[in-house]
């Protein structure tokens, strides 16, 4: 797999906060990178696993420790808690109304989709 360095993941936020300040239309607020790596093919029946696969079947199932599940879940919360509060900030749109809306949010991964619900 591709490794990307953090320069580069720096960069691009860079960029993006010079573009959305310069025209003053938007305020970037929050970028959050998370990264955490799987195994593909998920190895038969490991314990401490949980088997991950793609909503659309169209790849192979991977596979992430369920340490590794337990750190995304809690950068996810953290994320949910700064966006569901968002709302009380002065002069601020609130970017997630409950209920929370995943296609509000913009998401890539450089491997297998799966990966990226993982």
């Amino acid at each position: 797999m591709e490794r990307r360095p953090p320069t580069v993941v720096c960069c691009i936020a860079l960029l993006l906060l010079g573009a959305t300040g310069a025209n003053c239309l938007y305020v970037l607020e929050l970028v959050q990178v998370a990264h955490r790596s799987g195994v593909a093919p998920p190895p038969a029946t490991v314990p401490g696993r949980e088997k991950l696969c793609s909503p659309d079947s169209k790849s192979n199932c991977s596979a992430i420790a369920n340490h590794g599940v337990l750190q995304m879940r809690e950068v996810g919360a953290y994320i949910k808690n700064l966006y569901s509060r968002d709302a009380d900030v002065n002069e601020s749109s609130g970017w997630f109304d409950a209920p929370y809306d995943p296609t509000a949010v913009r998401t890539s991964a450089f491997a297998d989709p799966s990966v990226l619900r993982a």
